[in-house]
C-alpha cells in the first residue's frame, strides 16, 4: 500500500486502523482523495478505504454524523452537498501549548517537505485552516509545526512535522530523557517552587558563585550582578563553548534534538536592605538576632536581580519591595531564631514560613520577598519565547 505521500509499508510494520462516520461518501473522497493525495481503497456504497499516509483509514456513511443533523434522525442534510471547509463538530477542546485544539481529532506526522507540499495543497484547494500552520514548543524537546483542517463531515485532522524526528515521544522532563530547555541556576526549594507556578518545565544547577557584598555596591546593582553571574555560569555549564548569541552544536549529557546553544538559563539574587546595609545570611544565632531588633517596627526593602541567558544573549530585571515589621518582642525573636528557620535566608527571615506574622504589609511582590519575582520572571521568558504563566480552561465549544 503506497501513496504519493507514503512510503512502501513493510509487511513487519504495525498499521493504525482508524474508522469514522462521514455525512457524503462522495464529498469525503474529494477532500481525502484529491486534497490530501490519499490512495483509495477497497469500497461498497456503504464505506470507503484510504491510504492514510501508510495507515488505513475507513470513512462509514452514517446519516446524521458531524455537526449537521442530529443523531438518531435518520436525515442526512449534506448528501449530494458541494464539497466545502467542513466545521468542526461539536466536541471538547484541549490545551496544547496554550492553544485550544479540537477534541477528539486525527492526522498525521509527516516529514518537513510533505508537510509544507500538503499545507500549500490544502491553501491552493480554498480549503480553510481550522488552525493555521504554525509553531508549537519552541526550543523544547518535541518541537513541532502543525495544523488542523475539517474534513467535510467536520471530523478534524492535525498534521505535523518535527523538527527533530527523536522528539515525537520525547518526554518534556522524565529522568534520563530530553531535558528541557530552561534551567534554573539555584538549588533553592523556594525558587523551584516559584517557578513550578509558571507550569515550566525546567533543570535545577548547582553552580558556585562568590555572594560577598564589597559595602560599596548599590543594592540594586548587588542583586543585578549576582542574577547576571549565576545565569552566565549556568548557561557555560549547559552549554561549553557557546557564548551568549551563538547557538551551534549538543552540549555533552544533553540528548540529541536539543541544541545546547538554545538552552535558557535562569539565575536569582535576593538581598534585604535597612538602614542602607545590605543584611546578607546570618552567620550566627547572634548575627540573626541582630538582623531581627534591626527590623522590628520599621520598613525595611528587599532587591530581587532575575537573568536569563540564552541564544540572544542576557537580561536583567531588579524587584524592589517594601516590607514593613511589626515591633517583635525580644522573647519571639530569640524563639524564631531558635526555630532555624532564617538561618540560610537574607535578612535572616522566611516570609513564607513563621515569619509571615511579622509582617503588617508590603508594597510590591512578594514572590520577589521569597526570592524569584514571578512578574519580572515571566517577562524575561516570554521576550525568549516561552509561555509562561498557569494554564487557562479552554474556551467552550461553539
Amino acid at each position: 500500500m503506497t501513496g504519493p505521500n507514503t512510503q512502501a509499508v513493510k509487511m513487519s510494520a504495525s498499521l493504525f486502523h482508524l474508522a469514522f462516520p462521514v455525512r457524503d461518501l462522495a464529498a469525503t473522497r474529494r477532500f481525502y482523495g484529491e486534497i490530501l493525495g490519499c490512495p483509495l481503497g477497497r469500497a461498497t456504497v456503504d464505506w470507503q478505504d484510504f491510504d492514510f499516509f501508510g495507515h488505513q483509514l475507513s470513512a462509514h456513511r452514517c446519516p446524521g454524523a458531524g455537526s449537521g443533523a442530529k443523531a438518531g434522525s435518520g436525515t442526512d442534510p449534506e448528501v449530494g452537498a458541494q464539497d466545502r471547509p467542513g466545521r468542526p463538530s461539536p466536541g471538547r477542546q484541549g490545551l496544547v501549548d496554550g492553544e485550544a485544539v479540537p477534541i477528539p481529532h486525527f492526522g498525521a506526522v509527516l516529514p518537513r517537505p510533505d508537510w509544507e507540499a500538503l499545507a500549500a495543497r490544502i491553501a491552493a484547494a480554498g480549503w480553510a485552516f481550522l488552525r493555521p500552520p504554525g509553531h508549537r514548543f519552541p526550543g523544547q524537546a518535541g518541537a513541532q509545526d502543525t495544523f488542523f483542517v475539517a474534513d467535510p463531515s467536520g471530523n478534524c485532522l492535525e498534521f505535523k512535522c518535527f523538527a527533530h524526528p527523536e522528539g515525537v515521544f520525547a518526554p518534556f522532563a522524565a529522568a534520563g530523557g530530553a531535558p528541557p530547555v530552561l534551567y534554573l541556576a539555584s538549588q533553592s526549594p523556594r525558587r523551584r517552587e516559584l517557578l513550578d507556578q509558571l507550569g515550566l518545565v525546567f533543570r535545577c544547577l548547582t553552580l558556585e558563585i562568590d555572594e560577598a557584598w564589597d559595602g560599596r555596591e548599590a543594592p540594586a546593582d548587588y542583586v543585578f550582578r549576582l542574577a547576571r553571574e549565576k545565569a552566565l555560569a549556568g548557561r557555560a555549564l549547559v552549554a561549553p563553548g557557546v557564548a551568549p548569541g551563538v547557538a551551534p552544536g549538543v552540549a555533552p549529557g544533553v540528548a540529541p534534538g536539543v541544541a545546547a546553544g538554545t538552552a535558557l538559563v535562569l539565575g536569582a539574587d535576593t538581598t534585604v536592605v535597612q538602614g542602607g546595609q545590605v543584611l546578607g545570611k546570618p552567620a550566627s544565632a547572634e548575627e540573626g538576632l541582630a538582623m531581627l531588633a534591626a527590623l522590628s517596627g520599621v520598613a525595611h526593602e528587599v532587591y530581587t536581580g532575575v537573568a536569563l541567558a540564552g541564544p540572544a544573549g542576557v537580561r536583567c530585571l531588579v524587584s524592589r519591595t517594601e516590607v514593613f515589621f511589626r515591633p517583635l518582642a525580644e522573647a519571639e525573636r530569640r524563639a524564631y531564631v531558635a526555630s532555624g528557620e532564617g538561618r540560610d535566608k537574607a535578612g535572616g527571615y522566611a516570609i513564607q514560613g513563621r515569619a509571615a506574622v511579622f509582617v503588617a504589609r508590603l508594597q510590591g511582590s512578594s514572590s520577589g520577598v521569597v526570592g524569584l519575582p514571578l512578574f519580572e520572571t515571566a517577562e524575561l521568558l516570554r521576550a525568549a519565547g516561552l509561555a509562561a504563566g498557569p494554564a487557562l480552561p479552554p474556551p467552550p465549544s461553539a
